[in-house]
Order: C-alpha cells, then sequence, then structure tokens
C-alpha cells in the first residue's frame, strides 16, 4: 500500500525546497507528483486526506502517557531494561462521517496498528484472535467498557495464550467547523482497572467532492 507523506514531514520539506530551487514550482509541483490519498465510497463519491500525521500524532501523546517504566537489571552493571510491551487490543474504529463507508476506517486501524508495532513500548493483539474471542464470547465491542465484560473477555484470549493491557476504540466524525475538517477521538482503556484516557486530533481536508 502506498505511503502517505506528512506535510511536517522532513523528507517532503526538503523536497519542495529542491523543487523550489530547481524549477520554481514550490510545494504544488510536490502535490502533483504525489496527489492526495484517495479513499473510495459509494454513490459516486470521494474523501481525501492526508491521515498519517494527525492519526499518528494522536496516538503517540496518548501512548505517551501510559509508558511504563524502566525495569532495572539484577546484575553488577545495573541498566534499565525496557519492560515488556503493554498489549493494546484495538476494539473498534468507526467511521461517523455523513458518508460512513468507504474504506476510511480500514486505513486509520492500519496506520495505528503500524504504529503500535513500531513501539518499543506498545505492541498490537492479532486483530483475527480479538475478533474471533468476541464472537466465541458474544460480545459486543462497546460492552467491553464494563467490567465484568471486560473480565470475560480477557479470560477468553487466556484460553488463546494472549494477555491485554489496554482497549482501544477509534472514533472519525465531522467537526463543528464550517470547513470539510474531521474530528478523530481515541480512547484508551486499561483493561484491568478500568481508568480511561482520550486524545484527539483534527483532520483537515477531509473534502467530499462528486466524481
Amino acid at each position: 500500500m502506498p505511503r502517505t507523506v506528512t506535510p511536517s514531514s522532513p523528507v517532503r520539506a526538503a523536497a519542495c525546497g529542491i523543487l523550489l530551487v530547481a524549477i520554481g514550482g514550490g510545494c504544488r509541483a510536490l502535490t502533483a507528483l504525489h496527489p492526495p490519498r484517495l479513499f473510495a465510497l459509494p454513490g459516486g463519491r470521494a474523501v481525501t486526506a492526508d491521515l498519517r500525521g494527525p492519526v499518528e500524532a494522536a496516538l503517540v501523546k496518548l501512548l505517551a502517557r501510559h509508558v511504563p517504566p524502566p525495569v532495572v537489571q539484577a546484575s553488577v552493571d545495573g541498566d534499565d531494561l525496557p519492560p515488556p510491551p503493554q498489549r493494546v487490543c484495538i476494539v473498534s474504529v468507526r467511521d461517523e462521517t455523513p458518508d460512513g463507508a468507504g474504506d476510511l476506517s480500514a486505513r486509520i486501524r492500519e496506520l495505528i496498528e503500524n504504529r503500535l508495532e513500531a513501539s518499543a513500548s506498545f505492541a498490537p493483539l492479532d486483530q483475527a484472535a480479538v475478533t474471533a474471542t468476541l464472537r466465541a464470547g458474544r460480545i459486543e465491542p462497546a460492552r467491553l467498557r464494563s467490567i465484568d465484560e471486560r473480565r470475560t473477555f480477557a479470560a477468553l484470549l487466556e484460553e488463546r495464550g494472549l494477555t491485554v493491557d489496554y482497549l482501544l476504540f477509534a472514533t472519525v466524525s465531522d467537526s463543528d467547523t464550517p470547513d470539510d475538517t474531521a474530528r478523530l477521538e481515541l480512547e484508551l482503556l486499561d483493561a484491568r482497572s478500568g481508568s480511561r484516557d482520550e486524545q484527539q486530533a483534527e483532520i483537515p481536508g477531509l473534502s467530499r467532492r462528486r466524481e
């Protein structure tokens, strides 16, 4: 799948500088070479947006508040060792924009999974195992906010040899602004204590247009 370069990326900034000096085209020339990612929607509509920057920035801010402290190694040199990665279950990614269809949810889920996989402190649970566990327990994703449902879910995961530390819910919806900006809300739930943390981000340029 093509990689999306964010506006703040050093690579893009350097490329813009080269284009500006070489041909005087500025960043518009770079946009022509690398158009925004297109999200197909039914009914002849489409959504364009640069998702990577806002999604990853919101996720990093959220997870940074929950990084476990290092473990002191019982040795002569006393080096600090990183703790095992915290297992994050991506429970749901909901698209509540007016169109509410297409691959927007799938793309956001992919970005979250990739960022978790690249982290040294967190790791995503296998999504197929999560789906199978929810189905086996007849658990609706939203009900995992209940302590009883979380305990049932955790017990079923343990039967598969898996553990869960955090539950992650993601929702994208229209913002209150008059433009085409959308709002992303990430909710992180401690699987044991039930403590809740949130992080929001604005996704600019989520424009809809007739094809």
